[in-house]
């Protein structure tokens, strides 16, 4: 049985990041990279490149109404 990973609504979403996913939404254009669970909250993180040096920084996360009824989730390799 193939694994569906994309297209998801957010409790697939979530149910992923339970299961030690990475999930971000398609409409995001790169915004934000992905999203994750780490000690039970949602945190994302957002790449800033300077001089070819990637920096991570990490935020927690807050779902808007149209995050919750989005269909365009999707797991992060």
């Amino acid at each position: 049985m193939t694994e569906i990973r994309e297209n998801l609504d957010f409790s697939d979403a979530l149910f992923l990041m339970r299961s030690k996913k990475k999930v971000a939404r398609k409409s995001w254009n790169g915004k934000v990279t992905f999203l994750t669970l780490q000690s039970g909250r949602i945190i994302g993180t957002k790449i800033r490149k300077e001089n070819a040096i990637r920096h991570f920084y990490w935020f927690y996360w807050r779902a808007n109404q149209n995050d919750l009824l989005a269909n365009d989730w999707y797991v992060v390799e």
